[in-house]
């Protein structure tokens, strides 16, 4: 250990005290947060030379995990219906259709040209389709959840009083 202070004295030169007290001072408010998390006591005790640092500190009581629930809000919003629809479907006659067409009729020796009206397309039934309107257009106000906050655990320190301090 003399060795060890020989070698640091050599190194850091008149600053030693300096550094050693530096690294204490961290080291006293580093290891406090790591005996709470354990649940155990802390106590450092560093004697360099004629420098000595006492830390004693009470250990600390874990925090409290707690649930914090989701905060909601309820938002209105306007919204437009559409109108209400109903497809409608007909049966629809539709008549034949004729053309006029032109005939060569030959008889014998001479051609005749005949006019007749010639069948296309025989009548027959055809579906069409139509929209009737059942209901009319709104506009309607419609209410949804919003999410303000979502839920989360939090860690509460309880507050206990000691003679030496307290935690918080």
């Amino acid at each position: 250990m003399i060795g060890l202070l020989n070698s640091l004295r050599h190194i850091f030169g008149s600053h030693l005290k300096t550094t050693i007290l530096a690294a204490a001072a961290a080291t006293s408010l580093a290891i406090p947060s790591a005996a709470m998390a354990h649940h155990t006591d802390f106590f450092l005790d560093l004697h360099l030379g004629d420098l000595r640092i006492n830390v004693d500190q009470p250990a600390c009581p874990p925090p409290d995990r707690v649930w914090v629930e989701p905060v909601y809000r309820t938002v209105y919003d306007r919204v437009w219906v559409e109108p209400a629809t109903q497809d409608v479907c007909e049966k629809v006659w539709v008549d034949a259709v004729y053309e006029p067409r032109s005939i060569v009729v030959w008889d014998g020796y001479h051609h005749r040209i005949l006019h007749e009206d010639v069948l296309v397309c025989p009548g027959h039934f055809e579906e069409q389709h139509h929209q009737v309107a059942v209901g009319e257009g709104h506009w309607e106000t419609v209410a949804r959840q919003e999410l303000v906050t979502p839920g989360h655990w939090e860690y509460r320190a309880p507050v206990i009083a000691y003679d030496s301090g307290d935690c918080r």
